[in-house]
């Protein structure tokens, strides 16, 4: 019959027959050792946990304290090195999930300042539109005013006619008040000349 101690030589020639027993024991180390041997590690160690020398009443389930599953073991090992690469791969996901989030936003400032553009642009078109209409019809309403300026011009037009020959005929008059006036003053000097010499001679 067994002490129950029997396990630790087992435990031994198991340890003898690790192949990375004098390796490091960082999970960097064994992160990186070649897939099949890392397997058939695995397979050696649970086919001696499910083979005890003793009897089963002898071999009571073998509970792992934390410092037994966090001793470095294949097995520990590997299950970091799983959650090493599950971590990598959140932190991946959440970087490509914020590039997206920020490629969203930068495609909604640029969609929002397009249709302000576009909406600016339609305003704009509309005032010009607007403008355009405003200058048409103050060119009607100038035509407007030079048509009755013209008709006006016309209906003037023969009572200036007239005006002009009364012009003429009073620079005529004028002209001959002019020659009456030059004849009345040869005539007046006339007379002062006799009335002189009628003075010298009495």
């Amino acid at each position: 019959m067994s002490d129950g101690n029997s396990g630790a030589p087992q435990q031994q020639r198991a340890d003898e027959r690790d192949p990375f027993r004098n390796c490091d024991e960082s999970p960097t180390a064994k992160e990186f050792m070649p897939m099949g041997v890392v397997e058939e590690e695995r397979l050696k160690q649970e086919e001696l946990h499910a083979k005890p020398s003793g009897p089963l009443s002898e071999h009571p389930p073998h509970k792992s304290t934390p410092a037994e599953e966090d001793d470095g073991s294949t097995a520990s090992i590997m299950a970091r090195s799983a959650m090493a690469k599950i971590d990598a791969l959140i932190a991946e996901i959440t970087r490509c999930k914020m590039e997206e989030m920020q490629q969203e936003k930068h495609d909604t400032r640029v969609s929002v300042k397009t249709a302000m553009s576009k909406d600016y642009s339609k305003a704009a078109v509309l005032d010009v539109r607007q403008q355009l209409v405003q200058l048409e019809k103050m060119v009607a309403d100038l035509q407007k005013l030079v048509e009755a300026q013209d008709s006006l011009i016309a209906a003037l037009e023969p009572g200036t006619q007239d005006l002009r020959q009364q012009i003429t005929r009073l620079e005529t008059l004028v002209t001959a008040q002019g020659s009456l006036v030059a004849t009345m003053e040869v005539g007046v000097q006339a007379i002062k000349d006799q009335m002189s010499r009628a003075e010298t001679s009495s």
